[in-house]
């Protein structure tokens, strides 16, 4: 026999239970709503993927001071590296225990979560969506996609044509003797356009990566020949692999009965990859905008578009300078002049274009002019 159907309609299915599925579900559990959550993975957390960071301020406004369990480190003290050149930046942000943290926002809507179901497609006709799964077919009048950096279904409901840009990335947990624990570490490595982070969790464990923007490259190579100059003698306690989105925001975040949210948008800054914060904004954004929809009965494309309204206000400007940031980033790999960029900007215009989404005057300036010159 066949995978079976079942008969119920839900308000809201929600494909993918990470940070963007999970804060949806939460957001739906306190009004009431009848929602499910598919995921493909076999436990919730797992397999980690990323540096575990967010930035202090996005936590506490969603969540109130972080005094958590998950919370292994809070860090204000940033050093980026370059060669011989290093440069100090102060801005605060929070090292997670991903799966942890994970594991806690699924807590309160556990019951309403099937793991190692995926979902392969989604039809949407008749003021409903119908999803096909490796379980059968579900149906609902909302369907929010938050499954990470696969794009099948976005291109199925023809939100993007072709696979957005990604940059791949591995790292993993590992023990230190003698971690300096006070600051995150970034190494811009211009040999293959990428950076080595150290991101500490305590006095002696660390989550410890590289990404690349580069197309062509062995990656894992060049971490490892990173990890032994700058994390020389740490062993290695786990290990991870993974893509991040650095193409900014897909172009249309939204269909009749659909939205996407956080990676699988695109909802990322561009420059470094951060997106925890983004992804759980979006996803109580997205579930805010079914709870209004629901209340109207009205599931069409302007009823979805609300959603993107609101996320470009909530950080809309961010993905724009996360975009610029990438773009002056790789120029100045591709011209030699990372050295230039990590040391000339004040620290209060860095501040604004990494941590504010607040473009100052003359970056901007500077980006247009290079992107009318075709140098970008």
């Amino acid at each position: 026999m066949g995978p079976k159907t079942k008969s119920a309609m839900y308000d809201v299915i929600i494909i993918g239970a990470g940070p963007a599925g999970l804060m949806a579900a939460r957001t739906l559990k306190k009004s009431g709503a009848r929602f499910l959550v598919l995921d493909r993975k076999k436990e919730i957390g797992f397999p980690l993927r990323c540096g575990e960071a967010i930035r202090a301020s996005g936590f506490t406004e969603l969540f109130g001071p972080a005094d958590f369990p998950f919370v292994s480190k809070r860090v204000s003290g940033h050093r980026v590296i370059f060669g011989d050149t290093q440069r100090d930046l102060s801005t605060d942000f929070i090292e997670l225990d991903r799966p942890g943290f994970e594991k806690w926002l699924c807590r309160e809507v556990s019951g309403e979560v099937e793991m190692q179901n995926e979902c392969a497609g989604i039809e949407v006709a008749g003021g409903h969506c119908r999803l096909t799964t490796n379980k059968g077919t579900e149906r609902s009048r909302i369907a929010i996609i938050a499954n990470g950096c696969d794009f099948r279904l976005q291109k199925q409901l023809g939100l993007v044509k072709n696979t957005p840009l990604l940059a791949p990335c591995v790292g993993g947990i590992y023990e230190f003797d003698g971690l300096d624990e006070s600051r995150f570490k970034y190494v811009f490595d211009d040999r293959n356009e990428g950076y080595f982070w150290i991101f500490p969790k305590s006095a002696t464990l660390a989550n410890v990566g590289y990404g690349s923007f580069a197309k062509k490259t062995d990656i894992s190579e060049r971490f490892r020949a990173l990890s032994d100059r700058y994390a020389a003698g740490a062993r290695e306690i786990s290990f991870y692999a993974g893509t991040v989105p650095v193409g900014g925001p897909i172009a249309r975040t939204y269909a009749p009965g659909i939205m996407v949210c956080g990676s699988a948008a695109g909802q990322v800054y561009a420059g470094t990859g951060e997106g925890i914060y983004y992804a759980l904004k979006a996803g109580q954004l997205a579930a805010l905008t079914a709870l209004r929809a629901l209340e109207e009965g009205r599931f069409d494309g302007h009823a979805m578009k609300k959603y993107e309204f609101s996320w470009k206000r909530a950080f809309g400007k961010h993905m724009r300078a996360g975009i610029i940031s990438r773009d002056l980033i790789k120029l100045a790999y591709r011209i030699g002049r990372v050295e230039t960029l990590i040391k000339a900007p004040g620290e209060k215009d860095l501040k604004a274009l990494m941590v504010e989404g607040e473009v100052p005057f003359k970056i901007a300036l500077k980006w247009h002019i290079l992107k009318l010159s075709g140098k970008l």
